[in-house]
């Protein structure tokens, strides 16, 4: 249980993942773990927990460090709120356990294509109306 005003749990996340396999396996993440996308910039991706029993709502932001890691930051909303019950530990724990999942697929796919040099990649037609489906849903 963290204590600070307001209460949150930071850690890292570290990987070898291009940046487009990472940012991809976050936006598949927040969807997943039913969290709502706020905002999304080159270096911070930003997403909302709901009103739960622990808090008035989380907010969880991920920051892409130079290295190629991310720092992952999950803080109550209200600035008041000096306990968290572990919930800010939760939704860090979370993120970082679909990422290792997705990061583990993603490696599985390269590895495959490098291996069936004849299979053709994704046009990228669909990837671009995902992209375009998570900005219109940024609140």
């Amino acid at each position: 249980m963290a204590f600070g005003f307001p209460a949150y749990h930071r850690d890292s996340f570290a990987t070898t993942a291009s940046e487009a396999v990472v940012r991809e396996a976050i936006f598949d993440a927040i969807e997943l773990l039913g969290w709502s996308l706020k905002d999304e910039s080159d270096d911070v991706i930003r997403a909302g927990v709901g009103f739960n029993f622990w808090s008035h709502g989380e907010t969880v932001g991920v920051r892409f460090l130079l290295d190629g890691g991310l720092l992952i930051t999950s803080r109550c909303w209200m600035p008041t709120q000096c306990f968290d019950w572990g919930k800010n530990e939760q939704n860090v724990r979370n993120l970082i356990s679909e990422l290792r999942k997705a990061v583990g697929l993603a490696r599985l796919a390269e590895e495959t294509l490098e291996a069936e040099p004849g299979a053709v990649p994704s046009t990228g037609h669909a990837d671009s109306q995902r992209i375009q489906d998570r900005k219109d849903r940024i609140q």
